[in-house]
């Protein structure tokens, strides 16, 4: 199951719902707060819903703050559903997954949970990150200063990506989990 987390700023929501179903073809789940609209799917194109949503916004003039899961994070919905709602106050209008809130670098008070959040599971460390990012994203250097075996680097690397979509191989997740890890 993932979800798409709508900030309450819109005049109407049942388009929303109806663009949402539209394109997911599938009949939602929905719950809501003061605040949050929180819209359950099986719909895995977060471009899909992303563009739609921004078109929406657009067409109709009205702000619009969004967040779809990534179905890395599916295990831990509801952490993912705080996460979201943290992320979604600093930043600016528009659609955004983890890693492009995270990019847009809003002013957190909680990285150190959300840093949490996205290694709980991997065996990745904070000192695993800087000795990667101090490395220069080089696994076979990266591999002597942390003292691994070279596979066992890499074994830990793809450990990461697959269970949270996160590739410190990729310079825009290490620019963001180091950013996590350096500012907390």
């Amino acid at each position: 199951m993932l979800f798409t987390l709508i900030r309450k700023t819109y005049p109407v929501e049942d388009i929303i719902l109806r663009v949402l179903k539209d394109l997911t073809h599938e009949e939602l789940k929905i719950k809501e707060d003061n605040e949050y609209l929180i819209i359950f799917h099986n719909y895995n194109d977060k471009e899909a819903i992303k563009s739609s949503l921004d078109t929406l916004s657009n067409d109709m003039m009205f702000p619009l703050y969004a967040y779809t899961s990534l179905d890395s994070f599916e295990r831990r919905l509801n952490e993912e559903i705080e996460i979201a709602k943290i992320l979604l106050k600093g930043i600016p209008i528009g659609c955004y997954d983890i890693k492009t809130a995270l990019l847009k670098n809003p002013p957190l008070e909680d990285k150190k949970y959300i840093l949490d959040f996205i290694l709980e599971g991997t065996g990745i460390t904070e000192s695993f990150i800087m000795g990667f990012a101090d490395a220069n994203l080089n696994v076979s250097l990266a591999a002597k200063v942390l003292i691994f075996h070279r596979n066992t680097m890499l074994y830990k690397l793809n450990k990461l990506k697959e269970l949270t979509g996160f590739d410190l191989r990729e310079f825009k997740d290490t620019y963001i989990l180091y950013g996590l890890v350096s500012n907390k």
